[in-house]
């Protein structure tokens, strides 16, 4: 019997807080295992975010840039004309191999 009222007392401590000379108990705010396991969770996503923007950042730190700059520019001459040729002059298109009468791309 003696072992009941001590749980029974216990439990009652569990729930609520008895005030005293009264017979109401003032309720406890305690964190609920949802909490608990929704504040874990958040704490995790929130590790594995910057845990990406970190290894981001040391990657993007150690990445070699092509710093090459802009390519050569080559002036080409082409045979034919002048420079202030005229309106209706056609430029010299003539080649050195034979002409083909059927050209494929096969060839």
């Amino acid at each position: 019997m003696g072992n009941e009222s001590a749980s029974r007392e216990s439990r009652t401590q569990v729930g609520a807080v008895r005030r005293r000379g009264t017979g109401r108990r003032d309720p406890i705010m305690t964190v609920t295992r949802y909490e608990r396991i929704s504040s874990l969770l958040l704490s995790v996503v929130m590790a594995m975010v910057l845990t990406t923007v970190v290894l981001g950042a040391l990657w993007a730190a150690t990445r070699e840039f092509d710093d090459g700059g802009l390519a050569a520019m080559e002036l080409v001459e082409l045979a034919g004309g002048v420079a202030d040729g005229q309106p209706d002059e056609t430029l010299k298109v003539e080649s050195p191999e034979e002409e083909i009468e059927d050209p494929a791309l096969t060839e």
